[in-house]
């Protein structure tokens, strides 16, 4: 029995403190770990059950088994926002399931079949069908049930690989080492390299102690891959010594982006364009990212013709100094005192700048340079304009971009929002009316791109203005590089 259309867009029920929504399932995955699949199928909601998923999961006689549930009281908001808000990208899961009984849906762990159900005020007291909701049920309390099993064949087990990681002490390589654990990269040998002010020095990676050491030709020879998340000279001086030892190197710098022979990927958008490696793949920055993941799904659609961007980016985007800076400068100034500065060339605290990085002799920042040329050469549009402004904010983490598009054909803001709902890595926030939109708050800590303000841009017959947010050391960074692996060795890239 399904009521939930109808319900999710009737007021939900008060509980004393607020709408309040609860959500159980289980996932069984033939031969993948359960965390693997669970970060697939639930995206960003994962790091909110991870504690639950610290301890052994039960193993059934099919493969790893797990149940997770979850409560959330937001007062003052619709439900359905909530499970929004909560739920991430596996919301639109959740949408298709709750249309139908049992819905097919093709996903990273094979077929899957999606059954939904939600049970509001006055449901009947009976707990649902499925066995592991029993458990979790209790009546007349509203909430949205997903549960996903796999039919047919799962995909098969990516191949193991041998890897490095430079800069692994920066801002971006702790990142990247949290990531490989959560989404259970298969890495048989991580090694760690960094400055020499830090060899010695032991980081624990998923569970045992690793020693940072030099990237030696030797140590490079010895892995498949050498990811790179250090300065541009620190690319440039490694880069070619590393893939001339067989390694593939997956470099975050600017060094190599715009080298014709040298792939800028995005794995949700041109994974074709790895194909023709020589050994270097480069990704994009961080501010290009999100945008790219907007527009490309957009463009596939009705062809973009001009962007106006106007970025608002972290400090962690310059580094962890830049992160000490603006958290001194905000003391120094609540205290009364003069905000000391070393990283940036004004004080960044309760300040914004309108430079990031550089600026060159047409006006256009080295930052405001990037977003227009990765733009191009990923979406394969190389006549594409694009305008950009490139703005510090005092914000740790996360960027925001606002981005208005000009399309060649008219399109209205619900086509727009349709498309990006569908679109692998984004999801779509934008309920303004209701205060639901893209936040730097929000998007800290998660994967995808979140778009929202979603509307008309009334100075263009065909335009759309929108509103993007995402964390610049995740899908900005360091998730970025670990996808990117996971699709060569997926389409067995890896010799």
């Amino acid at each position: 029995m399904l009521v939930t259309r109808l319900g999710l867009k009737s007021p939900s029920h008060k509980s004393p403190k607020g709408p309040i929504g609860r959500w159980s399932g289980e996932a069984v995955v033939p031969g993948r770990p359960f965390k693997n699949a669970i970060l697939s199928l639930l995206g960003r909601s994962y790091r909110l059950m991870r504690q639950a998923l610290k301890s052994p999961s039960h193993k059934s006689p099919k493969g790893p088994i797990g149940r997770w549930s979850g409560e959330a009281v937001v007062p003052g908001r619709p439900f359905i926002n909530a499970i929004l808000s909560l739920l991430g990208r596996s919301y639109r899961l959740m949408r298709q399931a709750l249309k139908a009984e049992a819905t097919n849906v093709t996903g990273t762990t094979g077929a899957l079949a999606v059954h939904g159900q939600a049970c509001l005020h006055h449901t009947p007291a009976a707990p649902p069908v499925c066995p592991p909701f029993a458990l979790l049920w209790k009546p007349n309390v509203p909430r949205v049930i997903i549960y996903v099993e796999t039919i047919g064949q799962p995909e098969r087990a990516m191949k193991e690989c041998k890897i490095a990681l430079i800069g692994a002490t920066g801002a971006v390589g702790q990142v990247f080492l949290r990531i490989l654990e959560e989404r259970n990269f298969p890495a048989s040998t991580i090694r760690l390299c960094a400055s020499p002010r830090s060899f010695g020095k032991e980081i624990t990676v998923r569970g045992e102690k690793l020693v940072v050491e030099e990237a030696t030709e030797q140590l490079m020879s010895e892995v498949d891959f050498v990811f790179i998340s250090a300065s541009s000279s620190i690319s440039r001086e490694m880069a070619p010594v590393a893939a001339k030892q067989g390694a593939i190197v997956i470099d975050k710098s600017s060094a190599f982006r715009m080298a014709p022979n040298v792939p800028l990927v995005v794995p949700e958008l041109n994974p074709e364009d790895l194909d023709g490696h020589s050994g270097i793949i480069a990704s994009p920055n961080c501010t290009t990212t999100p945008m790219v993941m907007a527009l490309k799904p957009l463009h596939e659609s009705n062809p973009v013709m001009r962007v106006i961007a106007a970025s608002y980016q972290s400090v962690t985007g310059t580094g962890a100094a830049a992160s000490e800076e603006l958290l001194a400068q905000s003391r120094e100034v609540l205290d009364g005192l003069e905000a000391s500065r070393e990283v940036y060339p004004h004080q960044i605290a309760f300040n914004v700048l309108p430079q990031v990085e550089e600026f060159l002799e047409n006006g256009y920042t080295t930052e405001e340079m990037k977003m227009q040329n990765e733009t191009r050469k990923i979406m394969h549009a190389p006549d594409l304009r694009v305008s950009a402004t490139c703005v510090r904010v005092p914000v740790l983490v996360s960027h925001c971009e606002a981005v208005n598009v000009e399309f060649a054909d008219p399109i209205s803001p619900g086509e727009v929002t349709e498309i990006l709902a569908n679109a692998p890595g984004v999801t779509v926030v934008d309920e303004p009316q209701s205060g639901v939109y893209p936040m730097p708050i929000q998007s800290e800590g998660q994967d995808e791109v979140f778009a929202g303000r979603i509307r008309k841009d009334l100075s263009l017959d065909n335009g759309i203005a929108m509103w993007l947010s995402c964390d610049n050391l995740r899908k900005g960074a360091a998730l970025n590089a670990i996808q990117i692996a996971e699709v060569m060795l997926e389409r067995g890239l890896l010799l």
